[in-house]
This record gives C-alpha cells, structure tokens and sequence, in this order.
C-alpha cells in the first residue's frame, strides 16, 4: 500500500520491522523503489534477496526490469539478464516480453534487441507489442509497421497499447497513408476515445503534415491533456505554422492544462518561424 503511493520510506520502515519477509514482502519493495524511480535501491535489494537465499520470483524480476528505462540502467539490465539466463528464466514468456522492452529503451545495440526476440518462444499479445514497441523505441520504423502487419495476419487482437506503438513509427516515417490505415483500424477495434491512441493520432498526423487531421481529433476528444495541447502546437510549429501555434498556446492557457517545458520549447520554435522571437516573449507568461 506504502509503495504504491510512493512513500518509500514509511514502505521500508514496515518492511524493516517484519520478523520474516516471504516473497510477497520483497518484490513488494523492489516494486515499490522502481515506482519510485530509485532503481539503485531496488537493486541493492535484490543483491540482498540472493545473498540471503531468497530466490526471486518471475514477477519479482518482471518488476525490477520494469523500472529500467533509460540508458544509465542498461549495465543493470545486462546483469538481470545473465541473472535470468542462469536460473534457465531468459525463455519466460512475460520476463523475455519485458526484456525486449528494456533493452529498446535502455540500449541502442540492435544485436541485443535481436537476440531477446529470438528467445521469445510464444507469440502472444504481450509479446507481439513488446517487439513492435521495440522496433519504434530503437527507430526501426519499417520493422515495427511490418511486425504489426504479421501481428494481425497471426490473428491476435491488437490493444490500445500496439496502437501507439505503431502510430508512433508511422508518424516517425511520415507515412500518411499507412496512418490512415491505421486510424480506420483504431476506428472498427474501438479505441478511437482512448486518450493515448488518440494523443498518437495527433502526434502521428502532425510528423506528417496532416495538420487538418491532427486537429480534428484534438477536438474530437471529450478531454485533452498536456501531451494533447503539446503534439498539436508543436506540430504547427515543425510545420511552419507559427502563428496557430501561438494561438493555441493561448488557448492551452485558457484551459484547466498547464503548460510544461515541451509547450514553452514548442512555442519559442514557432516564434522564431514568425519573426516574434525578439519581439514578444510575453506570450510565454
């Protein structure tokens, strides 16, 4: 309960003061300090697990590996992995699903992508929208696209996440037409209301150059968030309508979405495009 409102502390005070941890207990608390963003800790605990014999669970990795994002965790996940290739884990449906994700967003060494893929046995849902959200983090857009394709030939049902897996590598290609096609899908599978398939249509036409498109579906949606308001303007702004942007910068700020540092840098870039750079910086107050 502690972890999941990010009260680490108090979470492991409890966890300190237990007379005997199960399982349950510690992958609560690795979970806990990868919600938390604090992945050395999660770590040092799960060091602690094994020196004292605990043998982490499934989940207990899943989560762990969870919390890697980001290019400093990937010697962390390189030690996970040849932790799950010794206890004969590495073929783990869900663990290799989560590997490939990993690795897309932590390594940029597409001969580690390639060999988690091949380790992935079934060919389900999840693991399907692991290796297409891989292709796209790693910027392999056509592979991502492709896999989509054979995804849907294989007869598995498509969710609102492979939707924005492949909305974000189409928009990354600039390819409209596949995104029309995409959108139609999104239409008939019923995700056309979800915020996060709808903020990467906006996206998707914006890299596009579909503005009118883009805006359609922004105000189709019955509420938008920052993510929203920040793929529109900044698609005005890349595409060199400057002053839209700064009007619907105004807008946002009519709103009950308060701008966040990707909304000032979208607007200073369509300011530049209309010469109000020098002029009037007071649109960003």
């Amino acid at each position: 309960m502690y972890s999941k409102f990010s009260a680490i502390d108090a979470s492991r005070k409890v966890f300190n003061e237990m007379p005997e941890k199960n399982i349950f207990a510690w992958t609560s608390m690795v979970t806990g300090y990868g919600q938390s963003h604090q992945t050395d800790e999660a770590m040092v605990l799960v060091r602690e697990m094994l020196r004292l014999g605990v043998k982490p669970s499934e989940v207990t990795y899943t989560c762990l590996l969870s919390s890697f994002h980001y290019p400093d965790d990937s010697d962390y996940c390189r030690q996970i992995h040849c932790r799950l290739i010794y206890e004969g884990l590495e073929s783990d449906i869900y663990l290799a699903a989560t590997l490939a994700t990993v690795y897309s967003e932590c390594n940029t060494n597409l001969e580690d992508f390639y060999r988690i893929c091949s380790n992935i046995t079934i060919w389900d849902q999840v693991s399907w929208n692991a290796v297409i959200a891989g292709f796209s983090n790693l910027g392999i857009c056509g592979e991502a696209v492709l896999c989509f394709r054979d995804m849907r030939q294989a007869g598995i049902v498509v969710d609102f996440f492979t939707f924005t897996s492949v909305l974000k590598a189409t928009g990354t290609l600039s390819d409209l037409e596949v995104g029309r096609q995409v959108h139609c899908l999104v239409i008939k599978s019923g995700y056309a209301s979800d915020t996060y398939v709808q903020n990467g249509l906006i996206s998707m036409y914006a890299r596009c150059g579909s503005i009118s498109n883009a805006k359609g579906v922004f105000l189709s949606m019955d509420k938008q968030d920052v993510i929203s308001w920040n793929s529109l303007i900044s698609g005005f702004a890349q595409h060199g309508y400057g002053r839209e942007a700064v009007e619907m910068f105004e807008e946002m700020k009519r709103s009950v979405v308060k701008p966040d540092l990707i909304t000032f840098l979208a607007v200073l870039t369509a300011c530049s495009h209309v010469g109000l750079l020098n002029k009037d910086l007071s649109i960003l107050i």
